[in-house]
């Protein structure tokens, strides 16, 4: 006579004996059989219009950076005028007080 403890034990060793005996089958089966064998699982394929946006935000990144690099030339452009306009408006504004000084000394000398 067995016990109750006994017959859930034998339960859950056959409850584990089937379930690896049926995986072996199936395995087996499988290897002599490719052709039932599930099918891969297919790729996962990036959406159209993912691809449409990302290549047309490089596009605005690219054209931005060229319109940056651009405008920064034209500004050094710009400031290298000014620099050089700068120079020029000093050295005449010198000469003209330096003219005007010497016009100021040789009229008090001829007074």
């Amino acid at each position: 006579m067995t016990s109750i403890g006994d017959e859930a034990q034998l339960q859950i060793i056959a409850d584990r004996i089937g379930k690896a005996a049926a995986t072996i089958a199936i395995r087996e089966f499988v290897q002599t059989h490719p052709h039932f064998e599930a099918p891969p699982a297919p790729k996962p394929e990036t959406p159209t219009y993912v691809k449409w946006g990302a290549g047309i935000g490089a596009t605005l990144v690219a054209a931005a950076i060229l319109w940056m690099a651009n405008t920064l030339n034209q500004l050094q452009l710009t400031v290298a005028r000014i620099d050089e306009r700068q120079i020029t408006d000093t050295t005449k504004a010198d000469v003209r007080d330096l003219q005007r000084r010497v016009t100021a000394l040789e009229q008090g000398a001829a007074q």
